[in-house]
């Protein structure tokens, strides 16, 4: 509507003007839209004295020119001063004030204006009033409003009049569509008698409001161009913004020149914007090249150019645009920079052109926009650059809103870093700023595992505290996703089952599905899929996907099948996923069926037939269809190839594994670097553990993954010197360690038991945030206790945040491995009363913890009772235990009765056990059976052929030792020499029995020499028998290589230094007993760790009790 038009209504709704000057009010109403027209708020001002001079200001007519002057030059408090003075208001001063309040966003005054206008006032409100209203509702979101407003038109017969029906209807089908009632816009719209081109537009543009009903606002269109109607300018830019196909595009391009209407300048930039959308680079820029040979460029052109440019990923052509808009000499307004903005996000620019460009807004003044704040936070977070976007967001965060926070959120969320959203959340809500869906959304994302449950629950509390409504929105399908990954399937069902049907769409059904497929429950998503069918919700191939990746029935299998056959639904997709749930079923058959009924079988299928033969351990026929692969042209991709090279360490089949190897360098694939780790994973598990380094030193690139691998190639090896070194290139060559990384060498350096490497592997994990890791904390707990440290060990455990099974096991374990088997079993009932459930491992340590101790009750109990308390049956390793804590009772004879009942059959370990024990209670005959027993069983055990001589000399069967020192001899049975460990600083000092190749030997054996004297003195007799185990060839007691290893200790370090010592083998009964002598008479503490456990050793005594 033009400017002059609005005097002239004005006129017309306000009746006949008396008035005796009538030459000087049309004077002044010319004089006052001459304001209007040149938007001269000052000329405007003056008019308004000379009215006033002349005393025409309560002149009902000219009292509504001067609003409507003061609306238009924007002025609103000007002319809310001119309402409040009039003496006489009518429909026209109200409709004029509420429309101009609804216009600049005050919504809450026009709403005030209304109540007191229909309260207060004798004017009734009109057609214009209500409309004006209308638009208020629907730009503040208003419905409650709106649909009061809609019953009071209804009331006053407006909906039904035919000169104000069709007004009206217009402002109320804009006003339920902004309110997100489609429904209703569609009810008013129907319910038009004489509907006008402005109606059909404003039904348009109501489906145009969400993307889903894009087609439906096409659809309104066609239904539009049947009708004896031509559509404006307005019509066609809401048809072209719910264009979504290019070929809808060009055809509403081709109406708009046959309606004379191509080339108006909104309707260009409407095009530039629909060709953007549509991807079609080349035809918006043939637009905006029309635009600027006509010279109708402005700032929307452009704009709309660069955002094509943006959205066909062409960020080079967006900065070139930028930069040519600027030498233009036209200033970018918000749009411009935001759009630009996310041009750079999206390319990964380095950190100075992002930091080049943030400077030029600075320069301009825009940072003050929170909006452009905003886009800059998004551009530095999603270009990696976090420390950039927490400062620009901590520059401006006195003014930041729920978008500001929303974004930072994202940042964090993008650095995997729980802790880091946690945090951010937590500093939002103390600012004060209530977070939206949006920002829910974000938080629930980042709790993506069991750790983050807690916290999931809580801002599950907080949601339904604040905001129950999203309970029913997109909040709820988040919550449902958040509790299936950190795998709380009965939270995220109850979730699911609280929202009403009609809010579970198709994506929150997908949802659900998805969480029992990742939590394996496949009978409860098998039983999700028919209820969804039963609700009448048709599934998508993802649902069917979903379920079929969780399927391990057979019976479910087939309806699945038989489901996806009657939907119509035939993709590659859905026919591979079905040929790897018949895999899982063990239906090879039928998975072959679906392969070979495949149109045009691809990669990804091929893929997936080879995987369901690997997993029917069909190994054969998987190196089969890798060869018939090739020959039908097939190129395998790197999953192939992984899912292969698996089953080369199933098999154990090297030679395959170096044909695959051949084939990766023949097909390109070696640059890849999840291929090579798949090989070097190969070469690992196949070959000798140098064939593994040889691959691994020969890479052209190296991951983290990579070194994983290779670390834990030296781990199977146990070889932890090695993997030590590796730890420490890796760390040289700048790798950052993960959990893994830490978790598998700590295991395996765990044996070479280093002090230094301990405080290594700690003060590394710390730095690098791990050491609060479960799977990092047991590592490290376990290397102090090996290592000697239990203090350390105890420490770590009691700062752990997280007490899981593992985590107790390894402090379990500690304990008893100490000799501390009290405290163990103490541990193991705090550990129940916590509500950590035990597993096979707690009750192997707690069974042997109860042996050493002489609990044999509790032990005993253990073992009976953990099928029917904690669901475990015995395996032989408790079986072991049960032997050991028999024998060391007494009970030799039931422990044997224990071994042949066992329900499967023996091995060394449960003999090696009894065999322990029959040394311990002198019982030579049953030892002598157990000897034999193992022996039978490993020719080659090298401890109980020693064993069994010793029995044999110290019962006299001379002719039987030597016998059975020859076999060991003809049967290259070695056995290992004892050595013995002390480490000073980072240097160890190694010694065997009889050492002399010490530099410092001369002062050992002088300290060893008086040492023998002192504990003579203090009582000590030698053992004289012959069970001196692993160390025969020994010609003195003296001189075992712990006793060396104690000697030099004591030159070494300074007076009451604790001593700590390791050995490769049990430490003999004489040695054991000379320690405590030496810890009495030199009043040091010594800590011995032999091949089985710890001995603490002090004034005398030692923590095993003499029971090791």
């Amino acid at each position: 509507m033009k400017r002059g038009s609005i005097i002239r209504q004005l006129c017309s709704l306000s009746g006949a003007v008396r008035v005796d000057r009538a030459a000087d009010l049309q004077e002044y109403t010319a004089l006052l839209q001459s304001c209007v027209d040149s938007n001269d708020l000052a000329k405007g001002k003056h008019a308004h004295e000379l009215i006033a001079n002349a005393g025409l200001e309560q002149h009902l007519f000219l009292g509504n020119c001067l609003i409507n002057m003061y609306v238009r030059c924007g002025s609103l408090e000007e002319a809310h001063a001119i309402f409040s003075k009039m003496e006489e208001r009518n429909v026209v001063s109200w409709t004029a004030l509420i429309s101009a309040n609804a216009q600049c966003g005050a919504f809450a005054r026009a709403f005030a204006l209304f109540r007191t206008m229909l309260l207060e006032s004798s004017a009734a409100p009109n057609s214009y009033t209500l409309v004006a209203m209308l638009n208020a509702c629907a730009n503040s979101r208003d419905l409650a409003i709106g649909r009061s407003i809609h019953a009071m038109i209804w009331e006053l017969g407006l909906e039904r009049a035919s000169t104000t029906a069709t007004l009206v209807g217009n402002a109320m089908i804009n006003m339920y569509a902004k309110c997100g009632s489609l429904e209703d816009a569609i009810a008013v719209f129907l319910a038009i008698p004489e509907k006008d081109v402005v109606s059909w537009t404003a039904m348009a543009g109501a489906y145009a409001q969400e993307r889903r009903f894009y087609p439906d606002a096409l659809r309104i269109f066609r239904e539009m161009l049947l009708q004896p109607l031509a559509p404006n300018v307005i019509t066609f830019i809401t048809a072209l913004g719910a264009c979504t196909s290019l070929r809808d595009g060009t055809w509403l391009h081709s109406l708009l020149h046959e309606a004379s209407l191509g080339f108006d300048p909104l309707a260009s930039n409407a095009l530039i914007n629909m060709y953007g959308k549509c991807g079609d680079w080349e035809g918006a820029y043939s637009v905006f090249k029309a635009m600027a040979s006509r010279q109708e460029l402005d700032l929307v052109s452009w704009n709309a150019m660069i955002s094509a440019s943006v959205e066909a990923g062409r960020h080079g052509d967006a900065m070139a645009i930028f930069r040519r808009l600027r030498l233009e000499g036209m200033r970018p307004n918000s749009v411009t920079l935001i759009t630009i903005l996310n041009a750079l996000a999206a390319s990964g620019v380095d950190f100075g052109a992002a930091r080049g460009f943030h400077g030029r807004i600075w320069e301009s003044g825009y940072l003050r926009d929170v909006v452009i704040g905003n886009a800059i936070i998004s551009m530095y977070a999603k270009c990696g650059f976090f420390s950039a976007a927490w400062a620009v967001f901590r520059r401006i965060r006195w003014k930041c809103d729920v978008i500001s926070w929303n974004t930072m959120l994202g940042a964090s969320e993008d650095r995997k870093s729980f802790g880091k959203v946690v945090n951010t959340f937590h500093h939002m809500l103390l600012a004060g700023i209530d977070p939206n869906k949006v920002s829910f959304i974000a938080i629930l994302n980042a709790c993506s595992n069991s750790e983050a449950l807690d916290f999931g629950r809580k801002i599950h509390s907080l949601i339904l505290t604040r905001r129950r409504d999203y309970v029913e929105s997109s909040v709820a399908t988040m919550l449902v996703s958040m509790y299936g990954k950190c795998g709380s399937i009965s939270e995220a069902e109850l979730v699911f089952k609280e929202m009403p049907l009609p809010s579970r769409s198709l994506v929150t059904w997908n949802v659900m599905l998805g969480a029992y497929a990742q939590n394996d429950r496949s009978k409860e998503a098998f039983g999700a899929l028919m209820e969804m069918l039963q609700g009448g919700v048709l599934p998508d191939a993802l649902s069917f996907t979903s379920v079929l990746s969780s399927c391990y029935c057979s019976q479910e299998a087939q309806v699945l099948r038989m489901c996806i056959l009657e939907s119509g639904y035939r993709s590659a997709c859905l026919e591979t996923a079905l040929i790897s749930m018949h895999g899982r079923c063990r239906e090879l058959e039928q998975a072959r069926s679906v392969f070979n009924e495949m149109d045009h079988g691809d990669v990804v299928s091929w893929t997936a037939m080879v995987s369901a033969t690997a997993e029917n351990r069909d190994f054969k026929e998987v190196h089969n269809l890798f060869r018939r692969m090739q020959l039908e042209g097939v190129i395998p991709d790197k999953f192939t190839l992984a899912t292969t090279l698996d089953t080369c360490l199933a098999s154990t089949t090297l030679g395959l594994g170096k044909v695959i190897h051949a084939c990766v360098t023949e097909i390109g694939l070696e640059a890849d670097i999840a291929v090579e780790n798949a090989l070097l994973n190969m070469y690992s598990n196949c070959g000798d553990w140098r064939e593994a380094l040889s691959f691994f030193e020969t890479m052209k690139a190296r991951d983290l993954v990579s070194w994983n691998i290779m670390s834990a190639a030296y781990a199977q090896a146990g070889l932890a010197k090695e993997a030590v070194l590796l730890f420490r290139q890796m760390q040289l060559e700048g790798v950052k360690p993960d959990k893994l990384t830490f978790s598998t060498t700590l295991n395996v350096s765990g044996g070479s038991a280093l002090v230094s490497d301990g405080k290594l592997f700690h003060a590394l994990a710390a730095e690098s945030g791990l050491d609060s890791d479960v799977s990092v904390a047991t590592g490290l707990v376990k290397l102090y206790a090996k290592c000697g440290k239990l203090d350390e060990a105890m420490s770590l455990f009691r700062g752990a945040c997280d007490w899981t099974v593992v985590l107790l096991n390894a402090i379990i374990g500690a304990l008893a491995q100490h000799g501390f088997s009290e405290e163990a079993v103490k541990m193991f009932w705090k550990m129940q009363q916590e509500g950590v459930r035990p597993d096979v491992a707690t009750l192997v340590s707690i069974i042997s913890a109860c042996g050493h101790a002489g609990m044999v009750e509790e032990g005993c109990s253990s073992f009976l009772t953990m099928k029917e308390y904690f669901g475990i049956s015995p395996t032989l390793e408790h079986y072991a235990c049960f032997v050991d804590l028999l024998g060391r009772a007494g009970q030799l004879e039931h422990a044997e009765q224990i071994i042949r009942k066992m329900p499967f059959e023996d091995n060394t370990l449960v003999w090696t056990s009894l065999l322990g024990t029959c040394k311990l209670q002198g019982d030579a005959e049953l030892g002598e059976r157990c000897a034999q027993r193992i022996l039978e069983l490993d020719p080659h055990n090298s401890a109980a052929h020693v064993v069994l001589s010793n029995i044999y000399c110290a019962t006299g069967k001379w002719k039987d030792a030597d016998v059975d020192r020859k076999k060991m001899l003809d049967e290259n049975v070695k056995n290992a020499p004892g050595m013995s460990w002390f480490e000073i600083g980072k240097q160890v000092h190694e010694f065997v029995a009889g050492d002399r190749s010490h530099p410092k030997t001369d002062e050992i054996y002088v300290v060893l020499d008086k040492l023998e004297l002192l504990m003579r003195r203090a009582g000590y007799e030698a053992d004289k028998g012959l069970d001196v185990e692993d160390e025969l060839k020994e010609k003195a007691l003296g001189y075992h290589s712990e006793r060396i290893a104690i000697a030099f200790g004591l030159i070494a370090t300074p007076p009451e230094t604790t001593l700590k010592i390791v050995k490769n083998l049990r430490v003999c009964g004489d040695c054991h007993t000379a320690t405590k002598y030496i810890s009495m008479v030199m009043g040091r503490e010594i800590i011995v760790r032999d091949s089985l456990r710890f001995h603490h050793f002090s004034n005398g005594t030692c923590s095993c009790k003499d029971c090791w």
